[in-house]
């Protein structure tokens, strides 16, 4: 009896070993799997020409380097100074001024013929 529990523990032990063991394999090949797949995302494919993230980190602070140095290499000067204030409050009180001068005398002139044609008509 003994030797057949014995013969039992050491088939289920092998048994279990052989489950751990698959399971290991599993766990390896996926992680395995999982390890390429991580440094094709990262170094890009070069069969389809397909960039990975450090090529693609790469542009962008490329990118950025260059927006940076562009931007350094321009003057800017702001628009909005005493001078161009000045100018533009001139400019919106000219407007108001001729807009209301045209007008006056457009409805002077108008009201001018009125007043011609009623005398005229009071006249005879």
């Amino acid at each position: 009896m003994k030797t057949n529990l014995e013969t039992e523990k050491q088939e289920n032990i092998t048994v279990t070993k052989r489950n751990n063991d698959l399971e290991k394999r599993q766990v390896t090949d996926s992680l395995n799997k999982i390890r390429s797949e991580k440094s094709l995302l990262e170094s890009g494919n070069e069969n389809t020409g397909e960039k990975g993230l450090l090529q693609v980190n790469k542009e962008i602070e490329k990118n950025k380097l260059e927006r940076k140095s562009l931007e350094q290499s321009f003057v800017v000067k702001p628009f909005w100074t005493a001078g161009t204030i000045l100018v533009s409050f001139f400019l919106v009180v000219s407007i108001c001024y001729l807009s209301v001068s045209f007008c006056l005398k457009f409805c002077i002139k108008c009201y001018s013929k009125e007043l011609l044609f009623a005398m005229h008509l009071k006249l005879e």
